[in-house]
């Protein structure tokens, strides 16, 4: 007897809330400052390798860099290599096609994105399948670059930090439509000396269907406290005075990015815009086909990252009350039903961090 079809629906939520008030603001998500300070000036000759001016480092078999002008601000030994020591294996579902190329060093950020450009060789994609490029990030993950070209004998993509580059085609099921996400900006309005009494929905909800992936974010208005943010497909978001509401989300829907800042404001006008709220929901299912089918999920890494600079404003907050001024919060929940859409497995899980500058309150619950 064959066993009944098997639906899991994953769902993953991640709500990232900021309240903000004037002086200084603060951040929750992923970012990251990223600015490079180049040192005090010396009498020793100037090092070999690229500097502000930007430049260009040919690679074997026709890989190179362009580095435009301003892109570093320190001379940086630069080198181009056809090698996959060290670098972590391909998930499942990515099949290389060509070799891998390191650009190093790794880690080398730049202000100003970089183009890289690797050989590549069209009539070694699969027919019905379309090549994609990817790379390894900080945490030595595999993520997609996104809108790479694909040309008659090299690829190029322009990215903001170096690391491996591999050409693969990817699993024709990581393009399934039943996945999907939808996102929201909020506004968190004062109703009463820093109370938040009212969300104005700014922009939202914004659906999308997998397959596409999606970086998007919007503008609270201007701030004190700005953190620049790395996304995961290499590109960055600089520092510019201004507090962002982010979501990003790579098109085979397993990385996830959500980050606010808070706008500057008046703690002491009622009705002003203190604070603000990005959501980002994703939703995926999966079919079983095979009696002997089996489905794991992984979590990786998750991080829920706060900042708050508002330490000496002294905001008002009753001890015996739970100021939740700042909050990050991670939502998971796994559900499987038989082919008469009965529930027989559920899993849930929850992490955050609560609270504001010195009084913060993580939590994990399952």
């Amino acid at each position: 007897m064959d066993s009944p079809g098997i639906v899991g629906k994953f769902q993953g939520i991640i709500r990232c809330i900021v309240i903000g008030f004037a002086f200084g603001l603060a951040a929750c998500g992923g970012g990251d400052d990223g600015d490079g300070q180049s040192g005090a000036g010396n009498t020793q000759p100037a090092p070999p390798g690229i500097g502000a001016a930007g430049g260009t480092v040919l690679g074997p078999n026709g890989s190179k860099v362009e580095i435009p002008r301003g892109a570093l601000a320190v001379v940086t030994a630069i080198a181009v290599d056809q090698s996959a020591a060290n670098a972590p294996p391909l998930p499942p579902g990515l099949t290389p096609i060509g070799q891998m190329f390191a650009f190093t060093p790794h880690g080398t950020t730049f202000a100003v994105p970089a183009t890289v450009t690797m050989p590549f060789n069209p009539a070694s994609v699969p027919t019905g399948l379309t090549p994609a490029l990817y790379k390894t990030n900080a945490q030595n993950q595999w993520v997609k670059v996104a809108n790479a070209t694909f040309g008659a004998s090299s690829l190029s993509g322009q990215v903001t930090s170096f690391s491996d580059f591999q050409a693969v085609t990817e699993d024709p099921g990581l393009s399934s439509s039943l996945v999907r996400r939808s996102y929201t900006f909020s506004d968190l309005v004062n109703a009463d000396q820093g109370a938040v009494g009212g969300q104005n929905l700014i922009k939202g909800p914004v659906i999308t269907n997998f397959g596409t992936g999606v970086v998007d974010k919007h503008e609270f208005g201007p701030a004190n406290f700005d953190s620049g943010f790395a996304f995961f497909d290499g590109t960055r978001l600089e520092k510019d005075d201004i507090a962002h509401g982010i979501v990003a989300s790579a098109a085979d829907g397993k990385t996830l990015q959500v980050a606010t800042e808070a706008p500057r404001a008046n703690a002491n006008t009622l009705g002003e815009v203190v604070g603000s709220e990005t959501e980002l929901i994703q939703r995926q299912a999966f079919v079983k086909d095979e009696e002997d089918a089996t489905l794991t999920f992984t979590l990786p890494l998750a991080r829920i990252e706060t900042h708050d600079d508002n330490v000496g404003t002294g905001r008002p907050c009753d001890p015996a009350a739970v100021c939740d001024f700042i909050r990050g919060e991670l939502d998971i929940e796994v559900t499987a039903f038989d082919d008469e859409n009965r529930e027989f497995f559920h899993l849930s899980s929850n992490a955050s961090v609560h609270g504001f500058a010195q009084n913060w309150r993580p939590r994990t619950r399952r």
